[in-house]
Order: C-alpha cells, then sequence, then structure tokens
C-alpha cells in the first residue's frame, strides 16, 4: 500500500487542480477582478457608535479622506468630530486634521493642498489646507447652502454648488462660485431657480465647470439638467434631460470627466431614449462632448446588491469608475463595462487616481463599525485564494507544475509497467514440453 501512495498522489493532483478551477469562482477561492491593495481602519467601536468616510480625493502623491468619528464615554455621553486625512499611495497615514463639531460635505485636491467644504455648526465653510495639512484660508459662504459633492478643482480655481435663500414663489436659486487658489471669491452666478429637492454636483477641468442638479427621483418632472459655464463665468449651454414628448422621471447623483468629455450618473424610473427599463429603479450614464453634445447612454441595473452605497462616478483616462448599490464598476471612454464586483463593506466616497481606485465608508446608518478607506487596482487580475498578484501568479505556476508532475509520473508508471509485461520472460507449460 504504501508503495502505491505516490501513485494515488499523482493521480488525484490533476483532479484537485481541475475542480478548484470549476468550483472555485463560485466560492470566492479563484476570481478574475481587480485585487483589494491595502485597507486602512480607524475609530472607535463600540455599540451604536458611528464612523463614517463620507469623501475621498486624489493627486498624483496619494489621497485625502474626510468624514467624521464617534466616541462614547459614561461621563460625558457621545460626542462626534469631523476629520481630514491624508494618505501616502500605499495606505500610510501622513497626517490628520481634527475639524471638531462640523459636517464635510465634500472635498478636492489640486497641486498645492486640499480644499474642504463643510459647515461649522453656524455657516457654510470653503477652507484650505496645504500639502502639510496647515490651514492657509477660509471663507464663509454667506446665505448659499451646500450638500453632498459640492466642490470641485479645476485647472484655473476651486468651485462651489449649492442654493441660495428661497424665492418668494417657494423655487429656490441654484449657484455657482469661483475661488481662485489664494482664496479670492472671483464670481458667483445664478444657474437656474429650482424645485428645492435635489443635490447639485459640480465638475470642473481646465476649460470650464459643469453642474448637475434634480428635483429627485419622481413620476413627475424632475427638470434633471447639466450646464456647462466656461471660467469666466460665462453660461456656455444647458441640456435637459427632459426632452419634447418625453419626461425623464430621472434624479441626476455625480458628474465627472476626462478628456473626451463629461459623464452625468443619475437614476431613473423611466426608459431612456434608445433603452429599455430593466427594474423599478435603473440606473444610468450619460456622455456629452464640450459643446454640450450627447454622444451616448447607457441604463443598467447594479449586477450586485450585496450592500448598501451611495452612488458615485469618478473618471480619468484609465475609465469610468461608478458605486452603485453595492458594485462598483468600471466603464472605458465609449461606454462598454470593463469588470464589476461587488464590495464586501457598505461604502460612500470614491475617487480614481493615476493607478489605483480609492473607496470609503460606512455609508449611512451603519453603527458598530470603523471608518475605513481601501484601495483596489483599476485593472482586473488573478486572485487566487484571497492572494493578489503576484504571489497569485506564483501559486498558480506552483499548481501547474504540481499537475504537470503528476501525469509526468504517471506516464513514467505507466510505461514501466508496460515494458516490465512485454520483458517478462516465457514460462512453459508441461503440456509445451511434451509438444516439444
Amino acid at each position: 500500500m504504501r508503495e502505491l501512495l505516490p501513485t494515488i498522489a499523482a493521480a488525484v493532483t490533476p483532479l484537485i487542480l481541475l475542480a478548484t478551477l470549476l468550483v472555485g469562482p463560485t466560492l470566492g477561492l479563484v476570481e478574475w477582478q481587480p485585487p483589494i491593495l491595502w485597507t486602512t481602519e480607524f475609530g472607535n467601536i463600540g455599540p451604536n457608535i458611528q464612523n463614517q468616510l463620507t469623501s475621498i480625493t486624489t493627486d498624483k502623491t496619494g489621497l485625502y479622506a474626510a468624514g467624521s468619528l464617534e466616541t462614547y464615554s459614561t461621563a460625558t455621553g457621545y460626542s462626534s468630530y469631523s476629520f481630514l486625512n491624508r494618505y501616502d499611495p500605499n495606505g500610510g497615514q501622513v497626517w490628520s486634521q481634527n475639524l471638531g463639531n462640523s459636517v464635510v460635505f465634500g472635498i478636492g485636491a489640486g497641486a498645492d493642498g486640499v480644499y474642504v467644504a463643510r459647515s461649522n455648526g453656524s455657516a457654510y465653510v470653503v477652507q484650505k489646507y496645504d500639502l502639510s495639512g496647515s490651514p492657509i484660508w477660509a471663507d464663509q459662504l454667506g446665505t448659499l447652502t451646500i450638500y453632498a459633492s459640492p466642490i470641485s478643482v479645476g485647472g484655473t480655481g476651486v468651485y462651489v454648488t449649492g442654493f441660495g435663500p428661497q424665492n418668494p414663489n417657494n423655487t429656490t436659486p441654484l449657484l455657482v462660485r469661483a475661488y481662485d487658489f489664494n482664496g479670492n471669491s472671483v464670481w458667483t452666478n445664478v444657474l437656474a431657480n429650482v424645485n428645492y429637492g435635489g443635490a447639485s454636483r459640480v465638475y470642473a477641468d481646465s476649460s470650464g465647470v459643469y453642474v448637475t442638479e434634480s428635483d429627485g427621483v419622481n413620476p413627475v418632472d424632475s427638470h434633471a439638467f447639466v450646464s456647462r459655464y466656461d471660467i469666466n463665468g460665462a453660461l456656455q449651454w444647458t441640456r435637459q434631460f427632459d426632452e419634447p414628448g418625453f419626461t425623464c422621471w430621472c434624479g441626476t447623483n455625480g458628474i465627472s470627466g476626462d478628456a473626451s468629455g463629461i459623464y452625468v450618473l443619475g437614476s431613473t424610473r423611466n426608459a431612456l431614449p434608445g433603452q429599455s427599463l430593466v427594474g423599478h429603479t435603473d440606473t444610468f450614464i450619460r456622455k456629452y462632448d464640450s459643446k454640450g453634445n450627447a454622444l451616448w447612454t447607457i441604463e443598467f441595473l447594479a449586477p450586485y446588491s450585496t450592500g448598501a452605497s451611495d452612488e458615485h462616478i469618478s473618471a480619468n483616462p484609465s475609465g469610468i469608475f461608478l458605486l452603485v448599490f453595492g458594485s462598483m464598476l468600471r466603464y472605458d471612454s465609449n461606454g462598454n463595462r470593463v469588470w464589476s464586483i461587488p464590495l464586501h463593506q457598505t461604502t460612500g466616497a470614491l475617487s480614481v487616481g493615476e493607478n489605483n481606485v480609492y473607496v470609503g465608508g460606512p455609508w449611512g446608518s451603519d453603527p458598530g463599525r470603523k471608518a475605513f478607506a481601501e484601495a483596489y487596482d483599476v485593472s482586473s487580475s488573478l486572485v487566487l485564494f484571497g492572494v493578489n498578484p503576484p504571489f497569485s501568479f506564483v501559486i498558480a505556476g506552483l499548481l501547474a507544475s504540481a499537475a504537470a508532475l503528476s501525469v509526468v509520473w504517471l506516464r513514467k508508471g505507466w510505461k514501466k509497467k508496460v515494458r516490465r509485461a512485454t520483458q517478462r520472460p516465457l514460462v512453459r507449460t508441461s503440456r509445451d514440453l511434451v509438444t516439444l
């Protein structure tokens, strides 16, 4: 029996490898997806303690993350504070700023620092920190009210969008304000008077500023639109999502861009022109060029529903990245899906850098968990038994080598048996001798 063990092992090894390849993907043992490069967690854990990372932005040397952390003591009860952290590309914390009792609505990275849009309890503020985390300037927004994703850094300045005081007819002015990098207010324009129901989003590049807003996703006219300003504050164009004879019933949730155009992320309860309504509420992306021409639209359901997430979009030359209902997706600039993966934690922040894409959370009411930031590779690769490249390929190579050696062993053993059988001496029987 002991002599048969090598043969049995050689026979079983290829079968184990084949079973791993067939069953492994369903068990999460073998995956072709963007590997998680690192995860960092922070904050205290306790009953009903809520920690959140709500904003992420990147530059060439790392990333910034903002959110809020909560603590509890029997003497003072629950207390919370907002933070602004800087990390290097490997997830190491470079510095941290305690922003006190405030709410951070958005952050944007520039070449010489990071810009924060937040409320300090009594006013809404835009503030700049340098690369070392030192505060440089702050400006109160006066009557301007800001919400999610209200800030973007372009080539010539910083842009903030929000809402002014309500008009007598119950509409609310949507405003855009431009700052230079020294904190001087350059211009403020009223983009439209809207039925106050959604959040405005802004994206800026070297040539202009794009703003999108809607009154929410309802079976009524939501007036979703996207507009472009030049860097001097002159309105270039506005595009409505409603069309003659068609009501969008949609809300816009994010905007980003690259050199080829801008991308608007939204949700809809209607089939957009040329598309089909897949579920009760679909996600859509629409691409425009810089002149306002709609280049393409895609409408879809998130492929996974493994957890909750806010909806975000971030684009650069490597692709368009989305957070949608527990899924992270990557598209190319032509609207083709490159990959999609389920996220293992509730997420509320997204930003793509030069080589990696970053997410953060938790998002919403998710007590008892630490805040986290996580980095993924932008490209799919082999993740084997939870091991990332390049070591996953080393393991795959070792398994393939073991299977090949097993086949060689079995082949040699079979040849040896055949050779012994053919070389066995002829044994003559008594009957043969009589015949002779």
